[in-house]
């Protein structure tokens, strides 16, 4: 028997954002990313391991449809930004899948992502953590 939660289409939990590294394992960055955003009111997770692979990091937020994959790069780090990917689900005949984007993300100035996610739709639809 599936929880209510399930059948009304509710997520499991309630994070708004899954930081990620490309390449290197930016552990420091990763963290310090995890508390700024979480200081700012936005529920975030990472993968703590030194060196995660990407598809590994992904498939963990994708567990928990997290809304925002937000991906550190060495190279754009360096020059104030970091990449976004807008992730939704959707609930067909009572199973949610995930809506497959050939979007490859959007550039943010580093110093804006957190006033950059809370002026997203996907933000304000999501933030109440509970719905697709």
């Amino acid at each position: 028997m599936w929880p209510k939660w399930v059948e009304r289409g509710m997520r499991s939990k309630e994070t708004m954002a899954y930081v990620m590294a490309a390449g290197d394992g930016l552990v420091k960055e990763r963290m310090g990313l995890v508390q700024e955003l979480r200081e700012a009111g936005i529920r975030t997770d990472f993968l703590a391991k030194n060196k995660p692979k990407l598809p590994a990091q992904f498939a963990a937020g994708e567990r928990d449809e997290v809304p925002f994959a937000i991906i550190l790069g060495g190279d754009e780090l360096k020059a104030g930004l970091v990449t976004v990917k807008e992730q939704r689900w959707q609930l067909v005949d009572g199973k949610k899948s995930k809506v497959e984007s050939a979007e490859k993300g959007t550039q943010v100035k580093r110093a804006e992502l957190v006033q950059w996610l809370k002026d997203t739709q996907t933000y304000k639809e999501w933030s109440n953590g509970k719905w697709l």
